[in-house]
């Protein structure tokens, strides 16, 4: 007959560490007992160091190269922009591109926002 081992098995800590995300969900809708707000700063300015090589640089756009990225061409996406931030909102392209029910407002806020630069 073999003693019994001592101390817990990887098995035990595989499980444990799968039930955690889990158990957090559950107890607090997120999967990290809520914690994003204190380590997302922390990541956000590791992400946008100048020092890291995988981080993309943004594009900045005038009001004429933005009003070039409103749908109306297949092959390009469509771009929308608020208070300055430009959004890729491709996905929808039906709903903000070129005779969608958003596209009124799109091109209120390229008016807008040209005349705010």
């Amino acid at each position: 007959m073999t003693p019994p081992k001592q101390g817990m098995s990887y098995t035990t800590i595989i499980i444990a560490l799968l039930f955690l995300p889990l158990l957090s969900n559950f107890l607090t809708q997120s999967w990290s007992f809520g914690t994003e707000p204190y380590f997302r700063p922390y990541v956000r300015k590791i992400h946008e160091s100048p020092y890291n090589p995988f981080a993309k640089g943004l594009k900045e756009f005038t009001p004429q190269e933005l009003a070039r990225y409103d749908g109306s061409s297949l092959d390009r996406p469509v771009y929308v922009a608020v208070d300055g931030e430009v959004y890729d909102v491709s996905a929808n392209r039906r709903i903000y591109g070129k005779g969608g029910s958003y596209n009124m407002m799109y091109v209120h806020l390229l008016l807008y926002d040209s005349v705010l630069y």
